[in-house]
Order: C-alpha cells, then sequence, then structure tokens
C-alpha cells in the first residue's frame, strides 16, 4: 500500500497527488512541493489516501511543510508578481505585440517566471523573453491560454452572483454547443447563455443529462397522439421537471398529461 495527498498549487490549477513522504499532513495545510514548472508553495486539499501501488515517478515528493519564511517569501513573490505584470505590458506595449498579459507566476526560488497571456493567433514574443530576461534576471516562460482558461485564471462574479464554476471546482472543460441550449428550451440571447469569458456557460451542461434522458422518451414535438383513446391533439410542449407534456386537441383545449401515459397512448 502507498500514500498519497492531493496538492493545489493555484486556484486555477488542477489537483496533483504526491508523496506525502510521512509528514503529518491536515486539510489546508501549506507545503513546497515541485510543480510543473518549479519549487511552489500548495495547499493541502485531500486527506492521505492509501492505494494499490508502488509510489514511483507519477508521485513526486513533497518537500517539507512551509515553513513561516516561506510563507514570507510567497507574500514577497506575491507584490512581484503584480509589479513584473505591469512591466510585461509596457514592454508589449513597445514592441505592438497583440497579446493580453493577465497573469505572472514566480517560482519560490525565483529559479523561473511564467507570464500568461492571451492572443487570438501565435505570437512571436522572443524578443519579449529577452526584454524580460534582461530586467529579471531569470528564466522566462511565456505561456498562452484560451479565453477560457482565461476566465479560470483571473476568476470573476457570474450572472448567478457566484464566483465562476471554474475558479471553485471545475478544473476541466467539456464542450458544450447550442444544441444543448436548445434542447433545454433556454433563450438563445448571447447575454444570458454566455459567461465571462464570451463562450457558452459551462453550467449549461450540469442539467442536460437529466433533459437529454427524459427527452429520449417523449415524442417530437409536433407529433399526433391520442388521450384516454378518444381524444386526438399534437404535442405541442415539454415540462421537464413535471414530466409532463402539453397537448393542443383537436377540439381546441389544451391540456397537460404525465409522460408515463403517452408510452401507452402514443400512436
Amino acid at each position: 500500500m502507498a500514500k498519497i495527498i492531493g496538492v493545489r498549487f493555484r486556484p486555477e490549477d488542477n489537483l496533483v497527488y504526491f508523496d506525502p513522504q510521512n509528514i503529518d499532513f491536515v486539510i489546508g495545510d501549506l507545503c513546497v512541493a515541485d510543480s510543473q514548472y518549479g519549487e511552489e508553495i500548495g495547499r493541502i486539499v485531500t486527506n492521505i489516501k492509501e492505494i494499490n501501488a508502488v509510489i514511483d515517478e507519477r508521485f513526486p515528493k513533497i518537500k517539507r511543510k512551509a515553513t513561516p519564511d516561506d510563507i514570507k517569501k510567497m507574500k514577497k513573490l506575491e507584490k512581484k508578481e503584480e509589479e513584473a505584470l505591469v512591466i510585461a505590458k509596457e514592454k508589449a506595449k513597445i514592441r505592438e505585440l497583440p497579446m493580453r498579459l493577465i497573469k505572472v507566476r514566480y517560482m519560490l526560488d525565483k529559479s523561473r517566471i511564467v507570464f500568461y497571456f492571451v492572443a487570438e493567433n501565435r505570437i512571436d514574443f522572443r524578443e519579449l523573453v529577452r526584454d524580460l530576461a534582461a530586467i529579471f534576471k531569470t528564466r522566462i516562460e511565456m505561456r498562452q491560454v484560451g479565453i477560457r482558461d482565461a476566465a479560470k485564471i483571473l476568476g470573476g462574479i457570474g450572472m448567478c452572483g457566484r464566483e465562476v464554476c471554474c475558479r471553485t471546482f471545475l478544473f476541466e472543460f467539456e464542450p458544450i454547443s447550442l444544441r444543448t441550449t436548445k434542447e433545454q428550451n433556454l433563450s438563445l440571447n448571447s447575454e444570458k447563455i454566455t459567461g465571462i469569458c464570451g463562450r457558452l456557460k459551462c453550467c449549461l451542461s450540469y442539467e442536460y443529462p437529466y433533459y437529454k434522458e427524459l427527452l429520449e422518451l417523449i415524442p417530437p414535438i409536433g407529433t399526433k397522439i391520442k388521450v384516454n383513446d378518444e381524444l386526438e391533439g399534437k404535442i405541442s410542449g415539454v415540462n421537464i421537471f413535471n414530466k409532463t407534456v402539453f397537448v393542443d386537441l383537436l377540439e381546441g383545449s389544451r391540456i397537460e398529461i404525465p409522460i408515463e401515459e403517452l408510452k401507452i397512448n402514443n400512436v
């Protein structure tokens, strides 16, 4: 049996499992470990788990619990990140690069600085990297991200009044199409169905499997049916939450009947 523990370095990062090396951790503790970029401080977000596996290169080792000095250094670097972002924006403007720099990420040991940016096309940023390397005297990495990832990195408040899902718990994006919206009978008003990133809201997919499952049991709108083997009409609407359909009868009235009855009366 091997022991692993979950660490998240930044709010926008995916969960990464590490070998805790017999160090006692509780959720919320800070630790020092190597992320994909270099040495950083991460937060413990899971309890220690035992798995039937051998600890190997898949599970890097946590170096140590974060000390007061580590935390003090992290606070100073957070301020440096803000200053570096301002400088990078100025240099990119001078170089007339069509890019929007959104965030800077310092490694704890200052061995690397990562600059995140958004751009419509690929950017030749080699001259910008030289400018920044000359200023900060360390390795510079430019990382282009998509507009949805930018929203995840920056965070923000959605139309619902809550912090955007991608910043709090949704760490992998799934493709969302207008079909998802149409089949839930939602308004196609772009202001209502797009998030702060300008793309279709991720939450449109949360209830979609339920809608899809029920819609597969219901004949399409316009289907002719008989009700109680007597009244004839056409399906004109669906109430997913009540699991009912609306039927416009030939006599001119409209009724609402349970979906279950359609299995028997559908003709």
